[in-house]
């Protein structure tokens, strides 16, 4: 989503059919026949909601939650504008962490990544 004058991103809305393998995903991906996500041990369509629970978990009494959001960009087949899922402030990508190595980044915020990977079920 973009500023009002549509020049600047300013964050991500993630709609929970339109996950890869959901029944709206706009790659073209083909749907899941078992509800298993791409990644095994996830289902499809729970993506956004883990977002929000390891949203939740690291700000338990903020106001982020699940969103509903509209946009006329929004994929479904029968004109469907509103949807719900997570909202996510958009930061600009500096490259991989791979890339930059272990030495740049403090200990206690490896840390925090890797919680946040665990939470997110972000396996290999």
């Amino acid at each position: 989503m973009m500023d009002a004058l549509g020049s600047k991103y300013l964050s991500v809305f993630k709609s929970i059919d339109e996950e890869p393998m959901a029944v709206n995903n706009h790659r073209g991906l083909p749907l899941s026949t078992n509800d298993e996500g791409l990644k095994k041990g996830t289902t499809v369509g729970e993506g956004a909601l883990r977002e929000v629970a390891a949203s939740i978990l690291d700000h338990p009494k903020g106001e982020c939650r699940s969103v509903s959001g509209l946009h006329k960009g929004f994929n479904h087949p029968d004109g469907v504008k509103q949807k719900i899922g997570s909202l996510q402030m958009f930061m600009e990508n500096y490259g991989s962490c791979e890339d930059m190595g272990p030495s740049s980044f403090p200990v206690d915020e490896e840390q925090k990544i890797s919680v946040l990977n665990i939470r997110m079920t972000n396996i290999l």
